[in-house]
């Protein structure tokens, strides 16, 4: 390791980075050793609690650190290949597939990790221990870092929706962020619609078990505020425009729809309160009418929201393109959407 990056470890993260460094230069290492190394029994003496802390600290800083992570997860594949979930277990098994595959939630390497990951969730051969070293959470870690393209969206979807699943543990947050780090399709564009309904389904779900307004709207903000800044590029002002029509036109609740109309720059008032309003005078159905009329009042609050000064440009071109293109998607000429016009002159 240069000297440069050897001064930021500590005494223990060079002893660990020594180790690394020639535990990854074995060209006699196979994955028959796996249970011994993962384990800690080949490794010098621990001060920390798991194997795979001492792994992470030995994987070193900046382009060594990258390396490393790369060498090892091929390691890991490896072992995830030899389909170690099929052999009898015990507990140094256990602890040793645990560390494995919290390492491979740690270094995050997709293109290697994905596919062995996605097989060990298809055979399904994990043990259900939920206390002690929990295997099937870590392998739902591991495929949420490590995701195998789109294909687990409809799982998360569905776990976000309270749906059991009949392997992985379930957990509604932990969903949001299997969809979060889903990579964008062959267009460039990321789970959006999926991420629409996770966000619809959240919002509810902290309705009905938070009580404390301010703290449900923190924690979905929170959430909100997470979106933008993974889905980094061009386009994250149009996925903030997206949700701020899914939440007037699924709708979200009431609560949701304000934090997102904050996070567009808008704050709570006068234009606001009619176009609620408006959308309370309508009559639940599900018929085309109602979709229509719900379409008219997405228009009159986007019109809203393009007239505040605050708003970026960027933001603006997004939310004309969103009114764009629920124009086009219900085949309604734009006059008959606006069920009022609340506001002068339109945009």
């Amino acid at each position: 390791m240069p000297e440069e990056q050897d001064a930021y470890l500590s005494p223990e993260g060079r002893m660990a980075a020594r180790f690394v460094e020639a535990w990854l230069a074995r060209s006699d290492w196979s994955p028959d050793r796996w249970v011994i190394d993962f384990t800690g029994l080949s490794l010098p003496a621990l001060p920390r609690e798991e194997p795979y802390l001492w792994f992470l600290e030995g994987l070193g800083t900046g382009r060594t650190r990258k390396e490393r992570a790369g060498a090892l997860a091929l390691r890991l594949a490896r072992i995830l290949e030899s389909a170690p979930d099929l052999q009898p277990f015990d507990l140094d098994r256990k602890q040793a597939l645990y560390n494995v595959l919290l390492l491979c939630s740690d270094i995050r390497q997709p293109e290697v990790l994905a596919d062995p990951l996605k097989k060990m969730l298809g055979r399904a051969a994990l043990p259900d221990s939920p206390m002690g070293y929990n295997l099937r959470f870590a392998l739902r870690q591991a495929l949420m870092m490590n995701p195998p393209g789109r294909e687990l969206e409809r799982l998360w979807v569905d776990m976000a929706k309270g749906k059991v699943h009949l392997f992985l543990p379930s957990d509604r947050y932990a969903a949001f962020n299997g969809v979060l780090l889903l990579p964008p399709d062959e267009e460039g564009e990321f789970a959006v619609a999926a991420m629409s309904e996770v966000l619809k389904t959240l919002a509810e779900a902290l309705e009905a078990d938070e009580k404390n307004s301010r703290a449900r709207d923190d924690r979905f903000t929170a959430m909100l505020e997470a979106v933008p800044a993974c889905w980094v590029g061009e386009a994250s002002e149009s996925y903030v425009a997206r949700f701020w029509r899914e939440a007037w036109l699924a709708p979200w609740p009431r609560g949701a729809v304000m934090c997102v109309a904050r996070q567009v720059g808008v704050h709570e008032g006068p234009p606001l309160t009619e176009v609620e309003a408006l959308l309370a005078s309508i009559p639940r159905s599900g018929n085309g009418d109602y979709r229509r009329q719900r379409g008219g009042i997405f228009n009159t609050a986007t019109v809203f929201v393009r007239r505040v000064p605050e708003i970026g440009r960027r933001m603006v071109q997004a939310l004309s393109r969103e009114l764009a293109s629920w124009r086009y998607e219900v085949g309604v000429p734009a006059a008959r959407l606006d069920l009022r016009q609340p506001f002068e002159n339109g945009v």
